[in-house]
């Protein structure tokens, strides 16, 4: 069987599945081929339609000519995890042009080291002051992420917390891995704060906003599409 796909882009919501009945030995060989005439492109990924930023948007962003809305194709969400899971951050990708974005952080590479304090209850902690006394604030964060080193220097968790009054320190927790290497008196760890608003500076970084359903993004300098891909369905 051989199937030949016309140039252009051609976009699916769906997996392709080749399953026995198209492919087993009984049918012989399935081919997939572009014509020849030029690039054939097979994508999970939707057009993005960029719009400006109304009332309803967050508070912190409305000022920022630079960033734009787009809306989800579908509904996300940031979700806790630790080394026990294989996920990724976000069950999706943005595209524009040959650019992938990536989700607004702080620092806006590797990690920050800021001390940890144990609070009540057990296995809850206190972070920071976050990044020093030249720090920016961190009150205007609609929510806090972070992915970090807590109980172990390979001990990686990524969860949710939550920013105190004198805008500098977060409460964390409980953590979830529970096993064993884990330093019982830790006083340090390394961490980055992720779906940072603050610090959502560069053409081509994104946050997801609160709803799940809009992400807020700094565009590239070009006329190219903004596409977004689940990560299920690209090929």
């Amino acid at each position: 069987i051989r199937i030949e796909i016309p140039r252009g882009v051609w976009r699916i919501d769906t997996p392709v599945i080749i399953d026995p009945f198209l492919a087993g030995p009984q049918r012989g060989r399935l081919e997939v081929v572009g014509d020849g005439s030029g690039a054939t492109i097979i994508s999970g990924a939707v057009l993005a339609a960029p719009r400006p930023l109304t009332e309803a948007d967050p508070k912190i962003l409305r000022a920022r000519p630079d960033v734009v809305a787009l809306p989800l194709p579908n509904p996300a969400q940031l979700a806790p995890h630790d080394i026990s899971r294989d996920i990724a951050a976000l069950p999706f990708q943005v595209f524009q042009d040959t650019t992938t974005f990536t989700l607004s952080r702080w620092p806006a590479e590797g990690f920050a080291t800021t001390p940890l304090v144990p609070v009540d209850p057990p296995r809850q902690f206190a972070l920071g002051p976050l990044g020093g006394p030249d720090a920016p604030r961190w009150d205007d964060e609609p929510e806090a992420w972070f992915g970090g080193y807590w109980m172990a220097d390979w001990a990686y968790e990524f969860l949710a917390a939550k920013v105190q009054p004198d805008g500098r320190t977060f409460s964390l927790g409980p953590f979830a891995y529970t096993g064993a290497g884990l330093v019982k008196d830790r006083k340090m760890a390394r961490v980055f704060l992720a779906n940072s608003y603050t610090q959502l500076r560069n053409p081509g970084s994104f946050v997801l906003g609160p709803d799940g359903q809009t992400l807020y993004a700094i565009l590239l300098a070009s006329s190219a599409p903004i596409e977004i891909g689940n990560l299920a369905t690209l090929l």
